[in-house]
């Protein structure tokens, strides 16, 4: 309970930015892309705009790279059993040769 609490509340979002209600986002996005393909500059309210939107972001730093970790450690000891088992199979089982085949 307490990694899905910290993959919903720190990597997701910690509450609804104001660029969700007003529904801009898609148009300034395309707006931003255009500048980038034609390498003309922003004008100056968006390009502040986009400095905000970037500086008001709420991932906290390396919350990714923690619950990566999480899982993985969750998840290491299934993955270890189930290679351990792969070599007792692969190594282990006596095989036939041609002539008792």
């Amino acid at each position: 309970a307490g990694i899905i609490f910290m993959l919903f509340e720190f990597t997701i979002e910690r509450r609804e930015d104001h660029w969700e209600s007003d529904g801009s986002l898609p148009d300034d996005t395309q707006t931003l892309l255009n500048a980038i393909a034609t390498d003309t500059p922003l004008n100056a309210t968006l390009f502040h705009k986009t400095l905000k939107l970037c500086a008001h972001d709420h991932n906290i730093p390396y919350s990714q790279s923690l619950m990566t970790t999480l899982w993985g450690a969750k998840i290491f000891p299934s993955f270890w059993q189930g290679l351990m088992f792969l070599f007792i199979v692969a190594f282990r089982i006596p095989t036939a040769s041609g002539e008792q085949v």
